[in-house]
């Protein structure tokens, strides 16, 4: 694997954990061609250079929500606050529909392993 870029490679441990974290919850890890990241549907890897390679691959409506609760955080809104805003511009819309669609698509290959039809 490659070495994280500036300024991930200099993250505390605290915040790539945090990295992470929003890399998980903008499902990052089904972007990834790792097995490990998608058997745990979670970010296995150095989140340091996953979430920036793979965030520009996601749905511009799910890059928009992200970059939008940032924005209304850095302008001094709380944590709900900015959750509200990025709702009221249809970005939250985008976030969900990202969300529906790749549960979709988890529960068919699983039903695929399952019936013997996909290989693991």
């Amino acid at each position: 694997m490659t070495e994280p870029r500036e300024p991930y490679a200099s993250y505390s441990p605290r915040r790539t954990e945090a990295l992470r974290g929003w890399g998980d919850i903008l499902l990052i890890w089904t972007l990834c061609e790792r097995r490990r990241c998608a058997h745990a549907r979670a970010c296995r890897g150095d989140a340091r250079i996953c979430v920036p390679r793979y965030f520009p691959h996601l749905p511009e409506g799910v890059q928009a929500w992200f970059a939008g609760l940032g924005q209304a955080q850095a302008e001094g809104d709380t944590f709900d606050e900015a959750l509200e805003w990025v709702d009221s511009i249809g970005a939250a819309e985008a976030f969900q529909e990202w969300h529906a669609a790749q549960s979709e698509r988890g529960r068919d290959e699983r039903s695929e392993i399952r019936n013997g039809s996909r290989r693991t």
